[in-house]
């Protein structure tokens, strides 16, 4: 009987983490799906691993095509040394990053211009959250 409560007691446990992990996913999915925001998990590399549904509808590609496009692609070629300056070239890894700004292509090859607020790289992903914003004074990053 000792073995039958000790593995009864791990597969409850099992249960109890597979219903937490299950939750979790759930929770995952609709911030991505229903969130406002623009929300996003890349790499520096430039490779994008998940977008909210909300950038299919501000730049008109899918989210398909926007994680096998990547960011390098997306962002204009005159702010991305902004974005390595401020983001990725940092030494403080832990301190976030608040209110930069950078144009993304859309499908029609228009930019949108973005504010962001991201994390440095944790363990090589950085996770970011946009909304559209107008142009500062100044330009791009200007502070």
């Amino acid at each position: 009987m000792k073995g039958f409560n000790r593995d009864s007691t791990n597969l409850k446990k099992i249960e109890e983490l597979a219903e937490s992990m299950s939750e979790m996913h759930n929770a995952m999915h609709n911030l991505f799906k229903y969130a406002r925001d623009l929300i996003c998990i890349s790499k520096v590399d430039g490779s994008i691993i998940l977008v909210s549904e909300n950038w299919e509808k501000l730049l008109g590609f899918s989210t398909k095509e926007i994680r096998s496009i990547g960011w390098k692609e997306l962002v204009h070629p005159d702010d991305l040394c902004s974005i390595y300056s401020r983001l990725i070239a940092k030494e403080d890894k832990y301190c976030p990053v608040e209110n930069f700004f950078s144009r993304w292509r859309t499908k029609s090859g228009s930019y949108v211009k973005l504010c962001w607020s991201a994390t440095k790289p944790i363990d090589g992903k950085i996770y970011s959250i946009a909304r559209t914003c107008p142009l500062m004074d100044g330009g791009i990053n200007a502070r």
